[in-house]
């Protein structure tokens, strides 16, 4: 494994361990997580929880790791923050869209794990565009923080669709996606797409969101089971999603938290 292997085992022994075949940087070995003295083989998901100043830590992961054998990969921090680190990610994720994982099914940018209470500190991700192409078989993507999309893309397989924006003002800077983000991120293609939580909040008073017509009308997914949208949104959304068909067929429909200004 080289040089991804010796930088992890480099971390204390407090902040590195394994979960099965997982390797798990930035948590303690409790609970139903073991020590960890070697890389596992197979190595099947990789969780960097350790802010964004793992840059080195990615490269050798990017070098030395058979990426297409992975089944999960997750980047951010925790609570326990045993690394201080910013969280700008963006140096990360230019670095990770380099090779591919055309067995991912788990994807999680920018998360922040509560191994105890806390308030989620997000951080941004930048243009994770490429990186999404690179995970054909990607089966729930869980995206954190302020991110940016240039297109729509194709992900035949993913059932869960996750997106946080914004823990208020908590987590520094005001954070928020562009319109035409939002857009190309529900104009992709999900034809297997179940569940639905877009947590879109926003403190700038600018901001109001609109969805496209596409994604309304449940023309490039299939209507989902659970379906639950929040943050601010141009006046008459609410509306257009009641009648829309990707509402129609939900079995859950958590529509509470739109804020229509």
């Amino acid at each position: 494994m080289g040089r991804f292997e010796d930088l992890v085992m480099a971390f204390p022994a407090g902040q590195r361990c394994r979960r099965n075949n997982e390797v798990i940087l930035g948590a303690p070995p409790v609970n139903n997580r073991s020590p960890i003295d070697h890389i596992p083989d197979p190595l099947e998901g990789v969780h960097f929880l350790v802010g964004a100043g793992c840059v080195d830590l990615v490269k050798a992961f990017v070098d030395d790791v058979n990426t297409d054998a992975l089944s999960t990969l997750s980047v951010g921090n925790s609570t326990f923050q045993f690394v201080r680190s910013d969280l700008h990610y963006e140096r990360l994720v230019t670095w990770l869209e380099r090779v591919s994982y055309s067995n991912l099914r788990v994807l999680k940018l920018g998360e922040w794990v509560l191994f105890h209470n806390s308030y989620n500190l997000y951080g941004t991700l930048g243009d994770v565009t490429t990186l999404l192409t690179r995970t054909p078989r990607l089966e729930c993507l869980f995206l954190s923080g302020e991110f940016v999309l240039k297109r729509p893309v194709v992900l035949n397989h993913l059932k869960h669709l996750e997106v946080v924006v914004s823990d208020l003002d908590l987590s520094g800077p005001a954070k928020s996606l562009t319109q035409e983000t939002v857009t190309n991120l529900l104009n992709s293609s999900f034809p297997k797409l179940e569940t639905v939580f877009l947590d879109l909040n926003a403190p700038r008073p600018e901001v109001r969101y609109r969805l496209p017509d596409c994604f309304v009308n449940a023309e490039n997914v299939p209507p989902p089971r659970e379906l639950e949208l929040a943050g601010p949104f141009a006046k008459g959304e609410r509306g257009r999603i009641l009648a829309g068909a990707v509402a129609k067929a939900a079995e859950r429909l958590f529509l509470d938290e739109m804020r229509e200004e």
